[in-house]
């Protein structure tokens, strides 16, 4: 089947059918249809929906390869407007939290960045091993963060644990602000961008000439420095950035809430675990050669006798 006869369109796969009839010529290609007739046909009325049991198999595959969890997390109304404009945000978030050190621990205590006072039941999709970590992850926030006034439930228990996360992360932002003039190395990698001529002889300080410092300037901190400063570095701008340049709507923040994915999954028997390695590698465990078997092999293989031929395997 050609590529451009398959399609996801609106959360579903669409196939565009070959005609069966000379009836169905009227509506489909006889051929191989061109991009533009494919996508018409896929946002028309004619029907190019896979069937059900299509669907359902490939949305288990998706499930399998890619899982996510979503779940309630009562956290600041500041945490959820970064997760809200950027969800890429909250693996680094995971990460500062179970990656922390006492150095972190102490931008905790005061919550400058992101104070406990005002905050909202939100909704957050995780990956399942980000949540499973964060979980599972012991965590004691030190007295002085304030919250005393949360519950014992698992949406404020995840709500504590990320918001720190958080802290953490924007403490990197507070002890590592960079500037371009005292960068040695920016100043080179400006000097070969000039010889290469990459401002293409403009003036500086022109517009031309300012808009291709500040492209440089980008790649220069996403590429360059975050080998030498680490992504986290860059996840804090990134936070800071929105939280300076998109206003807070406290209203959009509040929602009503569908009900938490099930974590029964994280329980397993060593049964299923077993299971769950024999369907993703298809072998089954059960009928692996013994070791014995293996071992009792070896064993006659060299103590079987060669000859100039070679050697037989014992029959």
């Amino acid at each position: 089947m050609n590529i451009v006869q398959v399609f996801i369109y609106r959360a579903d796969v669409h196939i565009i059918p070959k005609p069966a009839n000379p009836a169905q010529l009227v509506h489909y290609p006889a051929g191989t249809p061109t991009l533009l007739q494919a996508l018409s046909l896929v946002r028309s009325e004619l029907f190019t929906v896979a069937c059900k049991p299509i669907q359902e198999v490939i949305q288990r595959r998706i499930k399998q390869q890619s899982p996510s969890h979503f779940t309630h997390c009562y956290i600041p109304v500041k945490v959820a407007h970064l997760l809200q404009h950027n969800k890429q945000l909250i693996a680094a978030a995971v990460h500062c939290l179970c990656d922390r050190d006492q150095i972190d621990i102490k931008a905790c205590r005061k919550m400058r960045v992101f104070p406990v006072e005002q905050c909202v039941m939100s909704g957050v999709t995780f990956t399942r091993r980000l949540y499973a970590q964060l979980l599972r992850e012991q965590f004691q926030p030190p007295r002085s963060a304030g919250f005393h006034h949360y519950g014992n439930s698992v949406a404020h228990d995840l709500g504590i644990k990320l918001t720190c996360g958080f802290e953490i992360l924007m403490s990197s932002f507070n002890t590592k602000v960079w500037n371009c003039q005292c960068d040695s190395n920016w100043n080179h990698f400006i000097a070969s961008l000039k010889d290469k001529g990459y401002f293409q002889g403009e003036l500086e300080g022109s517009k031309l000439h300012k808009d291709l410092t500040e492209k440089a300037k980008q790649f220069y901190t996403k590429a360059v420095l975050q080998d030498s400063c680490g992504t986290r570095w860059i996840y804090a701008n990134e936070a800071h950035r929105i939280m300076t340049e998109i206003p807070l709507d406290e209203h959009q923040l509040e929602q009503h809430l569908p009900p938490a994915d099930d974590d029964k999954w994280l329980e397993i028997t060593p049964e299923q675990l077993d299971q769950m390695i024999e369907q993703v590698q298809g072998i089954k465990l059960a009928k692996k050669v013994g070791l014995d078997s293996v071992v009792d092999g070896m064993t006659s293989f060299i103590d079987h006798v060669s000859s100039y031929e070679g050697v037989e395997f014992p029959r």
